[in-house]
């Protein structure tokens, strides 16, 4: 199997996210490009996953937007100051304009 088509669990607050590897450094820049891009050394827990102590409710908007997908509207629909945070943590706030 070629590393990018590897399968990569994020427990985020405790909820579970399957997703790619060639999703996760997609977008240059971001915490999970540096993670998952070779730029930090950096390991799963004892159940092979990578834990992240944020809000699940938030997450999903983040993460389909690097699967492609155009989530203004729901974004609008999320509290600005968590949505902030969530932003910032991930360093992904360059990704979204209102």
């Amino acid at each position: 199997m070629e590393r990018k088509r590897e399968l990569i669990t994020l427990n985020v607050g405790g909820t579970k996210f399957i997703t790619s590897l060639d999703t996760l450094i997609g977008e240059p820049n971001t915490v999970f490009a540096h993670m998952f891009g070779g730029i930090f050394e950096n390991k799963p827990n004892e159940e092979n996953e990578y834990y992240f102590d944020r809000d699940p409710e938030l997450f999903p908007l983040i993460l389909n937007y690097m699967r492609g997908y155009n989530i203004y509207q729901k974004s609008k629909q999320i509290m600005h100051t968590n949505w902030r945070q969530m932003q910032n943590f991930m360093d992904c706030s360059h990704l979204f304009h209102y």
